[in-house]
């Protein structure tokens, strides 16, 4: 059996691999010497910029009428969605390729071979891209098949002992995480303390797609069913699971058929304990908000219990939360009476099966298998997304080795494409909005005196990570053994590294800057429960942030998403967390239904959008994008205010002489909020998002956000009554 104890150390040893992540303070903006000059944009220069703004625009419109139109009707008229993806835009899709572009030339060149990084994506870009030949695929076998002792034991003893450690095995060794799902964070009960989650699995397919009452269902469910049928082929062939007419017998299957039918059953029993979970959660009316229960000693965390025991885990005071322990009680009910209590069932067998799909298909989406497997994965996925193709080589492997190792690449994307004038102007942007913010919470009356206090005492403690976010520099890859001509080794190693790192922050003291995001990323992040901000370098680059356009176009982008970040910690969700990031009731209930009175208006109105391309009566939900739209109003606002100081200090920017004979700088402020949101999405994509995600799709984020603010319609003299100035609008700050 493959010892999960031995693979993976204690917390305590694993801390030595990271030691002290206090030592791994994210620093404002320290970022390395760049090893040569590089751009990510495909052209640079005035000419450039405005070819670019003008292009995505539809001068005819009426920027009071249609905004939409008016920024973005140039652009939408010609743009094509990929089709690996369900989604485009000259913002987050393009910088997002542009990004993985550059970090497939950066991790290619002879400078980064040497490193772990470089080594992993060459090894994964050579085996992705030609399958990797006979003896790749074999090399991926193999370690497919270093599961099947721990798996076997399942069918052989059949003890808890050997579910354990098939499960703990599979876990620390890359085999996906079935059955449980961990995470590791900052309390939000007890401050500085660090707190252990254990959550529910996510299974394979989608709740729609098990549900399959849905033309869409019913294809996503019959293409799952299809994968199953070819990775338990795999399965059957690395040794993990037995399969032919005399392997029932041996606790396997007659066929993989019915392996993978076996494997579809158990899903759908695991989905009955999740929904049993839930159901208790929402029924208890004193349910708490977080379920700290005795890993050792609670008759529900049981099985939770074992498998940390396995790894020589003990959490900070011996708890755990676990927010439907009803789940966990569940599925250890079952591991005991129809594995351990019953050898002549299919319990034993279904488990096994269940447990090497996991570890297969979890190969098999990092590429590892051969293109067999990869393309019955990716198959799958196309159906369960939407798309045409799958992602491309590089896209696949960056975000592999981005995810494993994010130190080395964000370190490798920052020394080529980030240098002292861009730290020096997003520095000036960060300063000039965190000073416009307490202006607004100044000015927002409709707070009493206590609240307001609060609020600005929130503020005053907020902490950010800007651009580049060095390592802890004994967080080393040390460990990480990788070479460029294998693949699957270097994978596994990485792989096993992550795992270490993540439980090493079990037991380190709090980080005075805990990033969440890497460096090359293209997003931004707020977490409440460190009441912290990141925006990483990923983002700072053109059209978001370009040093070569006026700058009003960069805070009308950039601007308004590092306010959008802060707004975060006011929002309907997060204002329920203190300075510390402590679950705490800080507003009086004068202020709280104030608060709710306003942020009503912005549901309300948000519940009026219907996109177009739906028809029928499908509109955006106010209620589940309502976060987001107040991070919208509020990055907007303090955007504006910032925006007004970098004018007075005559920090402009790149003069422009196409566009300032357009626009006057404060329209340029609000254009570059509204390209930020030119976006199409398939109609599919659209409708799922709609029920799902908290951001509105993007022409609503472009409406709700400068209809609802006053200097847009100041800025374009918008008549009293037309949309974009229209006679009631929604305000928080």
């Amino acid at each position: 059996m493959v010892s999960a104890r031995r693979r993976v150390p204690s917390v305590a040893a694993a801390a030595a691999v990271t030691a002290a992540a206090a030592a791994a303070t994210a620093a404002l903006l320290v970022v390395p010497a760049p090893t040569a000059a590089a751009d990510l944009s495909p052209a640079a220069g005035a000419d450039a910029v405005a070819d670019a703004v003008l292009g995505r625009m539809d001068r005819t419109a009426d920027p009071c009428v249609d905004a939409v139109q008016w920024a973005c009707g140039g652009w939408a008229a010609t743009a094509k969605i990929p089709p690996s993806t369900t989604r485009v835009g000259p913002y987050f899709s393009d910088v997002r390729d542009r990004v993985v572009a550059g970090l497939d030339r950066v991790l290619s060149s002879p400078a980064e071979a040497a490193t772990p990084a470089g080594a992993l994506y060459a090894a994964c870009a050579r085996t992705t891209a030609s399958g990797g030949g006979a003896a790749a695929r074999a090399a991926g076998m193999a370690m497919l098949g270093r599961f099947a002792p721990a798996l076997a034991a399942i069918t052989v003893d059949g003890t808890m002992a050997a579910v354990v450690g098939a499960v703990a095995t599979l876990h620390s060794n890359g085999g996906g995480l079935p059955l449980v799902d961990w995470g590791v964070s900052n309390s939000r009960v007890k401050y500085p303390e660090m707190v252990l989650k254990a959550y529910r699995p996510d299974l394979g397919m989608s709740t729609a797609g098990f549900r399959a009452d849905t033309p869409v269902g019913r294809t996503i469910n019959a293409a799952y069913r299809t994968m199953l049928v070819e990775l338990v082929t795999l399965a059957g062939e690395a040794g993990l699971l037995p399969i032919g007419p005399d392997a029932p017998a041996a606790g396997g299957w007659a066929t993989a058929k019915e392996a993978a039918a076996a494997v579809y059953a158990f899903e759908e029993r695991i989905q009955t304990w999740m929904t049993a979970g839930y159901e208790a959660w929402r029924r208890a009316t004193d349910q708490p908000r977080y379920n700290f229960l005795d890993v050792a000693t609670h008759p529900d965390t049981k099985l939770v219990a074992d498998l940390l025991n396995a790894w020589g885990v003990t959490p900070p005071g011996g708890k755990v939360i676990v927010k439907y322990p009803v789940y966990f009680r569940e599925a250890a009910a079952w591991l005991n009476s129809a594995v351990v209590a019953d050898a002549a069932g299919d319990g034993r067998r279904s488990l096994r099966a269940y447990l090497a799909l996991t570890a297969t298909r979890s190969l098999a989406a990092a590429d590892v298998l051969g293109p067999d497997a990869a393309a019955a994965y990716w198959r799958y996925k196309q159906e369960a997304k939407g798309t045409r193709a799958p992602p491309d080589v590089k896209t696949r492997c960056v975000k592999r080795v981005g995810d494993l190792l994010p130190w080395g690449v964000g370190d490798a994307f920052v020394r080529h494409f980030f240098d002292d004038a861009q730290t020096k102007a997003a520095t000036q942007m960060v300063d000039a909005i965190q000073a416009a913010y307490p202006k607004l919470i100044a000015g927002a009356k409709w707070l009493d005196a206590e609240t307001r206090a609060a609020a600005s005492a929130k503020f005053a403690a907020l902490t950010f990570n800007v651009a580049h976010f060095p390592r802890n520099p004994t967080d080393t890859y040390d460990d990480v053994v990788a070479s460029a001509d294998d693949y699957p080794g270097s994978w596994a190693s990485a792989a096993r590294h992550a795992w270490r790192v993540d439980w090493a922050r079990l037991v380190a003291p709090r980080a005075e800057r805990e990033p969440h995001m890497a460096s090359w990323e293209t997003n931004a992040q707020y977490s409440s429960s460190r009441n912290e901000y990141t925006i990483p370098a990923g983002l700072l680059q053109s059209p978001f942030f370009d040093l070569d356009a006026p700058a009003a176009l960069s805070y009308g982008s950039a601007g308004h998403i590092i306010g959008h970040e802060v707004t975060h910690s006011f929002d309907n969700r997060n204002r329920r967390y203190d300075e510390r990031g402590e679950r705490r009731d800080w507003w009086s209930a004068a202020s709280a239904a104030a608060y709710k009175k306003k942020t009503d208006c912005f549901s309300r109105l948000y519940d009026t959008y219907r996109p177009p391309s739906l028809g029928g009566n499908v509109t955006v939900d106010g209620s589940l994008t309502l976060p987001e739209n107040l991070a919208d109003a509020g990055g907007l606002a303090s955007a504006a205010i910032a925006w007004e100081a970098a004018v007075a200090a005559g920090r402009t920017g790149a003069a422009n002489a196409r566009l300032e004979k357009e626009f006057t700088p404060q329209q340029l402020f609000y254009l570059g909020y509204a390209q930020t949101y030119c976006r199409k999405r398939t109609p599919r994509s659209l409708r799922e998002r709609l029920s799902t995600n908290r951001h509105a799709p993007g022409r609503f984020r472009l409406q709700g956000g400068l209809s609802q603010h006053p200097g847009f319609a100041a800025a374009f003299s918008c008549a009293p009554g037309t949309p974009y100035n229209p006679p009631k609008r929604c305000s928080l700050w």
